[in-house]
C-alpha cells in the first residue's frame, strides 16, 4: 500500500509534503484557526513584511520535527544497549 502525498509550496522549505493523516489534521478546525494569528504580535503595523501567521510557522515546525523523526529512526542511528 502505498502513501499518497500531499504538497504545499513553502517559501523556506520549498515543498512540506503531507500524508493523509496530517492532511486530517491540517484541515481540522483548531488548526486552521491558527491562519488568523500573528506569529509576532503586532510587529506587522511597523514593518509591513512581518506578516507571519501561526499556521505557517506550525507547518514549517512539522516538516522540520518530520525531518529529525525520520533521522533519528533511521536503522543505522538506532542503538540497543546490551547492557555494561
Amino acid at each position: 500500500m502505498t502513501k499518497i502525498y500531499h504538497e504545499i509550496r513553502d517559501p523556506v522549505h520549498v515543498f512540506i509534503k503531507l500524508d493523509n493523516d496530517e492532511r486530517k489534521v491540517l484541515n481540522s478546525f483548531p488548526f486552521q484557526r491558527l491562519r488568523h494569528i500573528h506569529q509576532l504580535a503586532m510587529s506587522y503595523l511597523v514593518y509591513p513584511g512581518a506578516t507571519h501567521k501561526r499556521f505557517e510557522h506550525s507547518l514549517g515546525v512539522m516538516e522540520l520535527a518530520g525531518r529529525v523523526f525520520d533521522i533519528v529512526t533511521q536503522e543505522v542511528n538506532i542503538h540497543i544497549s546490551m547492557g555494561p
